[in-house]
């Protein structure tokens, strides 16, 4: 995970489906593609070399940098 966190960052909830199951995960606006994939990998036990990451929703996001 990022080394230095910033307490000031703005978090956000995502849904993660895999296998037919749906778990939520909630990350930092200051952490990286790989730590979500990190933090994904470890609530569905779903490899990173695997993963294939899609969006669906509002453009609400895109304040994040995504």
């Amino acid at each position: 995970m990022s080394e230095a966190k910033d307490e000031t960052a703005a978090s956000m909830t995502l849904r993660v489906v895999y296998a037919k199951e749906t778990k939520r995960v909630t990350v930092s606006s200051d952490q990286t593609v790989k730590d979500l994939k990190e933090l994904i990998a470890k609530e569905t036990g779903c490899p990173v070399a695997q993963m294939k990451l899609m969006f669906k929703g509002s453009g609400a996001v895109l304040g994040y940098g995504v």
